[in-house]
């Protein structure tokens, strides 16, 4: 088991935060809402929904994190999909398993059930995917998806529902990997209302040697209590403290009595922990007289149940007054442990139908589940009228930081009768949520926590009604979402989310037939401090991935060239009512193919959304093409999408439907396929702007003209929307980057000069105050990653800008000693600094890796070895022989003749730390924080902070004066604050910025 460090904290240290006890709620870090790029494809023709979605926390060969989501083909196929990006979300292909033309992992057991997807610390996948109602199979890849391994009995039980895996650690090592599901109908005794047969709560565990094989323990499973639906699990990586959310019934003092209640609603929400973990080998009985293996119930428990939300049953039947879940109530977990649930509500009728509004409610605990806040109504915090809201995802960063989305619609239907979500015909969108401030300064829940929101969704994904009623929606109402949507948080602290789509005319078998969508948070709080910053969201062209392959059969095989996309555009309608579409390919000289077929397509599809849906016309699919069958002379077509389809809609396929297209390509390298589409052929709509336009391309066995085939993608491109010619572009026009005045000449002569300092940009765009000179930057040039970090120069001549990607930019008299940058990183670099005489530099990465360039010397590093949290920071030692390094969690690490004198690490921090500085004479140094707060040790004096005041974004970085008399804060916006005798020199809070600031250098060494 992994503890958290305990160490003294300085007297100075606890200064930094007056307002710890007050219980006063954590200041709101940045008022801006989170923005979205468009939405990525995950995958075009294969028919889904509740998708999950994994992140692995290392990087890919080319410094990506790779994106897993995983979806349920249904059980009459016995298929379910993985699939994966390793270009942050621009594009993705089914795994490297998979088996074509279907798609399944070939190596995993018989499925299309309800499925989970998880990656542990060290980058390995796993894989749950429910066969039937009868067991579970687990799986397990140790390279990227490209083969699998494991087990079609994981369940340790029969009769099973709804698989949840967490993990803690490594569980092929020393960690631990878990998988919990519903026994159906296993209760006997103590189920409530005398419904025996209800759901009973089960958990399964294993580690090791046991987990390289994917055998799972105890057998039979370990029993735990009734429960109506479980909702997933948590794992605490620095205790190993393992949670369960299910949905229940419970009395009128909130104990459970069963899973639900007469009328198959539950009325409470219940969550479940095991201190340190659950490793048991063998089962242990639930007492005869009880309804919990854990306590209170069960004396001797190795568990605790907390009911963290009920409603007063009626006091005359007993049945619930309203419905929880409908259908998960999911959990999650911020890096000190903070717990946050999520749920959604309606009131119920005698009957037990849906009497109102179904709103999205979320409750905290700040005491590992023991007591939670007050239900908070989350939906009500979307400014327009939202009364209908299901399916709630969320995920946790820092404490206090939480991101929640759903689906809701403003339709609320004939209230009381029928206004349940299954019975109303509305228009819905993914929406999300974002609060960073609920938890107190106190550590308490936060009673009034401020919210953000967004509508994350640039089109409706969906019109009609949405079942939340599982495999009972059979009998009545659109299932076709299935039963949830997921997000996850991405290693920069931004919101990742994917949902179902089904914006088009393939209604089939009272049941809409959706895609799976993705998009990422490029703008706005991060969650673990400071601002995301992702690509803009392109409009009329988007370039090609570098990540083109084709995946199947247990291998990844790079595109040839005529398969590698460079990019695609669009434009139109000219007067002759035709768009133009063109896709750039690497050579064309050769149109025969081979990767997964001998018939290759060229092929750009775009979403035309229906601004007046019903059920069978949410939107259309549009695309064009060209095909070359078997290397010949190729053909061009367009037309929209159909549906092949058993009992409900299973893929869309991409016929030419009898609309051949005027269009020609240049068999040169690069060539360029050119298609005239009539608007005539893709819905009439010459004013309407086109949604997700991706070019990609692909191969397939036989012709598209079968109107079956399904093909495969090998590469595309990146979304884009299409203006239509004369319409108005609604991103605003980028300004200019400001170009400070230059500072005055470097000192000479002995003379020390007034003090001043540099801010620099996420875009390199570099700012000068007071006697800091300006030297140029990187403001309005192309990055390839963002800058995170700037040092100067002890003359104050001249500063270094790092990049994320490793990449060095040095200006005036800074020397250039090397880089990382275009070398494979394991993690993002988050700083950079100079050895004294400015002749060498330091970079460190998240995961505490430390590079040395010039005459800066390596004295050591975190990288391989567990960190509580992502490293943030660096300071170097005076004389230039050590360094310092910080985590997020406060914690440092001193190397050579840095000197350690305490930290922040195993204590409770109401914010992030983003940043170190080191006194001059190397005897201490400061910590600042998110919300900033400053803390001191050794020497460092403390000169005051920012913690517990109003903030109007959040801080970024610090900088110290020579004398350690006092420093400087820095904030996203470009806000600086001065303590001790740090003079205010100026800021750029309150004026426009092309990028949010990223850090701080000081100008005020005494010159020599």
């Amino acid at each position: 088991m992994t503890t958290r460090r305990a160490l003294v904290v300085p007297l100075a240290a606890a200064l930094a935060l007056p307002m710890l006890l007050s219980g006063a709620p954590r200041p709101t870090a940045a008022a801006a809402s989170p923005t979205f790029g468009h939405a990525t494809v995950v995958d075009h023709q294969r028919v889904d929904g509740e998708p999950s979605i994994s992140i692995s926390p290392l990087t890919n060969a080319a410094g990506q994190h790779d994106i897993y989501v995983s979806a349920p083909f249904g059980f009459s196929t016995t298929a379910s999909f993985i699939w994966k990006s390793s270009d942050g979300g621009q594009t993705f292909h089914l795994v490297g398993a998979e088996q074509p033309p279907v798609g399944k992992p070939a190596t995993t057991c018989a499925g299309g059930g309800d499925t989970s997807i998880v990656n542990d610390t060290a980058g390995n996948l796993y894989f749950a995917d429910l066969q039937g109602l009868t067991n579970v199979s687990a799986s397990l890849s140790t390279d990227g998806g490209k083969t699998f391994f494991g087990t079609c009995n994981s369940a340790n039980a029969v009769g099973v529902d709804r698989p949840w895996l967490s993990t803690f650690g490594d569980p092929l090592t020393t960690g631990r990997e878990y998988m919990t599901v519903d026994q159906t109908n296993q209760c006997t005794v103590n189920c409530g209302l005398g419904q025996a047969g209800s759901n009973l709560l089960e958990l399964t565990q294993t580690s090791g040697s046991a987990a390289q094989g994917q055998f799972f323990s105890p057998l039979p499973a370990q029993q735990i209590e009734p429960d109506g639906i479980v909702g997933g699990t948590v794992v605490d990586q620095s205790s190993g403290d393992l949670y369960i959310v299910h949905t229940g019934y419970t009395d009128n003092t909130g104990a459970i009595v069963g899973g639900i209640d007469g009328n198959g609603n539950d009325n409470a929400i219940v969550v479940d922990r095991f201190p340190g973990g659950f490793s048991s080998n063998f089962a242990l009985p639930i007492p005869p007289s009880s309804v919990s293996l854990c306590k209170p119930y069960n004396a001797v428990g190795p568990c605790e149940s907390h009911t963290a939300f009920f409603s007063h049953p009626d006091a005359t039947t007993l049945n619930s007054t309203v419905t929880v879940g409908q259908d998960f109530s999911p959990m999650a977990i911020d890096l000190a442990g903070n717990i946050y649930i999520a749920w959604s509500q309606a009131p119920v009728d005698a009957s037990g139908q849906n009497a109102g509004p179904s709103k999205i409610y979320m409750a905290t605990s700040t005491d590992h589940g023991a007591t939670w806040s007050s239900p908070i109504n989350v939906s009500d915090q979307v400014p327009s009228f939202l009364p209908m809201n299901v399916f709630p995802t969320l995920v946790a960063g820092s404490p206090g930081h939480m991101d929640l989305a759903w689906y809701g619609t403003p339709t609320i239907g004939a209230c009381p009768d029928h206004c349940a979500p299954g019975n109303i015909n509305g228009s819905w969108n993914v929406y999300m949520a974002q609060t960073l401030d609920a938890v107190t300064l106190a550590g308490t829940p936060n009673a009034t926590p401020t919210f953000t929101t967004t509508k994350i969704t640039e089109y409706p994904n969906h019109f009609g009604s949405v079942c939340t009623m599982g495999l009972s929606c059979s009998t009545g109402g659109d299932r076709g979402l299935l039963d949830f949507l997921s997000i996850a948080v991405g290693p920069d602290g931004a919101a990742e989310v994917v949902w179902s789509d089904g914006a088009n005319t393939n209604f089939n078998g009272g049941e809409t037939s959706p895609v799976i969508d993705f998009a990422r948070q490029v703008g706005g709080p991060s969650l673990f401090g400071g601002d995301v910053s992702g690509p803009v969201p392109a409009f009329g062209s988007a370039p090609g991935s570098a990540a083109a392959f084709f995946a199947g059969n247990g291998a990844e095989t790079a595109a040839p060239n005529n398969l590698t996309v460079l990019d695609s555009s669009m434009q139109g309608p000219d007067a002759a009512g035709m768009y133009t579409v063109t896709m750039k390919v690497k050579d064309l000289t050769s149109l025969s193919v081979s990767q997964g077929g001998g018939n290759g397509v060229w092929l750009t599809r775009w979403e035309l959304p229906n601004p007046s849906p019903t059920t069978d016309n949410q939107g259309q699919v549009f695309f064009a093409a060209m095909e070359s069958d078997g290397g010949g002379a190729p053909t061009f077509y367009d037309g929209t999408t159909a549906t092949l389809s058993t009992s409900h809609g299973k893929f869309l396929a991409y016929p030419p439907s009898g609309h051949s297209a005027t269009g020609s390509y240049t068999a040169t390298a690069p060539g360029t396929i050119t298609i005239h589409v009539p608007v005539a052929d893709v819905g009439n709509a010459p004013t309407s702007t086109l949604d997700s336009v991706t070019g990609l391309s692909a191969t397939q066995p036989g012709p598209a003209s079968d109107g079956t085939e399904i093909f495969n993608v090998i590469d595309s491109t990146a979304p884009y929307d299409m203006i239509p010619a004369g319409t108005p572009t609604p991103t605003p026009t980028p300004t200019p980057t400001p170009t400070p005045t230059p500072g005055p000449p470097p000192p000479c002569c002995g003379m020390a000069p007034p003090p001043g300092y540099w801010l620099a940009g996420a875009d390199g765009g570099v700012f000068t105050f007071g006697s800091a000179g300006f030297f140029g930057s990187m403001g309005g040039s192309h990055l390839q990653a963002p800058v995170v970090g700037i040092a100067a120069t002890s003359f104050g001549d001249g500063y270094w800008l790092a990049g994320a990607d490793g990449g060095v930019f040095t200006f005036g008299s800074a020397g250039f000693f090397g880089s990382m940058g275009g070398r494979h990183l394991n993690a993002p670099i988050v700083g950079i600094a100079v050895t004294p005489d400015g002749g060498g530099y330091w970079l460190v990465a998240a995961d505490g890796g430390v590079s040395a360039f010039g005459n800066a010397r390596f004295f050591g590093s975190m990288a391989g070895r567990h960190i509580n949290a992502p490293i943030v920071g660096i300071a170097a030692s005076p004389d230039g022989g050590g360094y310092w390094l910080v985590g997020a969690d406060g914690g440092v690490y001193a190397f050579g003749s840095a000197q350690f004198a305490g930290s922040m690490g195993g204590t409770h921090l109401n914010a992030a730390v983003v940043g170190i500085a080191g006194t001059p004479g190397g005897g201490g140094y400061w910590l600042d924080a998110v919300d900033g707060g400053v803390f001191s040790f050794g020497s460092a004096r403390f000169q005051g902070s920012m913690g517990g005041q109003h903030l109007n974004a959040s801080m970024v970085g610090m900088a110290a004066t020579v004398d350690s008399g006092g420093y400087w804060l820095d904030g996203r916006d470009g806000g600086v604050f001065a303590f001790g005798d740090a003079p205010f020199q100026g800021s750029m809070g309150g004026r426009r910025l092309n990028a949010p600031m990223v850090g701080l250098a000081q100008h005020s060494q005494i010159a020599t």
